[in-house]
């Protein structure tokens, strides 16, 4: 299981968001020479936010930023509908989004 980082876990579908918990007990309970930062599989960023937040959907944004490719810094910044044509790799679905937030200005 701690084969991976947990980022990497659950981007693979091997690991829940729930199973961050068990990552940091290994981490804890094991000699690394990693960082809790790095074992978890965050830039120091993402992980500062999530442990201010200490949200799963902190956690969620992480992990669907690294899904689509896009630093956590930006993804967190971007508007549900930004954010869903950044997870939409079909042309229409973006064009429909850009359509309506052209209808709503």
């Amino acid at each position: 299981m701690f084969d991976k980082s947990f980022i990497d876990s659950c981007l693979a579908g091997d690991a829940l968001l729930d199973d961050i918990e068990d990552y940091i007990e290994y981490w804890h309970e094991n000699d690394s020479d990693l960082e809790l930062n790095e074992f978890l599989g965050m830039t120091l960023d993402e992980y500062a936010e999530w442990i201010k937040t200490g949200e799963d959907m902190v956690l969620r944004d992480i992990i669907e930023a690294r899904n689509v490719s896009i630093p956590y810094c930006n993804y967190a910044t971007m508007t549900p509908d930004v954010r869903m044509a950044a997870r939409s790799y079909k042309r229409d679905v973006i064009e429909q989004i850009k359509n309506r937030r052209n209808v709503a200005q």
